[in-house]
């Protein structure tokens, strides 16, 4: 909460975006959102005096070095040691946002940053191949050879004939 969006006119709380909103940059809000934040890590990323506390996961460009990046990644980000039971995230007509940081007590950004929306991106959007997260299956996972490949078997079935005996007289 309090997180300023900057919107075509002013900066804004994110709270206080509501659908139709025009962001700078032309992206228009589709979707407001409220998340349950009680699980969600805050990293400040330190920008601007006071810094920026954002959610870890949240997808930000890092200003160190320009990479699309989660929050909790950002060279320099700190863990925030505290919780919001409520997250606030947009989606927006082109999967992006600025985001402000500003002095206690004031409404005037003093730096931005460049976020993505809820969404992050559309499938078949060219931002795909620009963001390449951690997230992608060969950094997540890497295989670095097959050495051999071993063939497990099962059990092997024994199949027997099915009875009935009828029970002994005594």
């Amino acid at each position: 909460p309090g997180t300023l969006v900057l919107t075509r006119d002013n900066a804004r709380a994110i709270e206080a975006i509501r659908l139709g909103d025009v962001l700078r940059g032309g992206d228009v809000v589709e979707a407001t959102m409220q998340l349950a934040g009680h699980l969600e890590p805050l990293y400040d990323v330190g920008v601007g005096p006071d810094g920026l506390v954002l959610g870890g996961s949240h997808t930000v460009r890092d200003p160190a070095d320009g990479a699309w990046k989660h929050a909790a990644d950002v060279v320099g980000a700190v863990h925030a040691h505290a919780r919001e039971p409520v997250l606030f995230n947009l989606i927006t007509s082109n999967h992006s946002m600025l985001i402000a940081a500003a002095e206690a007590g004031s409404a005037a950004p003093t730096a931005w940053l460049e976020a993505t929306d809820y969404m992050e991106i559309d499938d078949d959007d060219a931002l795909l191949e620009e963001i390449r997260l951690a997230l992608q299956a060969d950094e997540l996972h890497p295989i670095e050879g097959v050495r051999r490949i071993v063939q497990l078997r099962g059990a092997q079935r024994r199949q027997q004939p099915v009875r009935h005996d009828p029970p002994p007289c005594i």
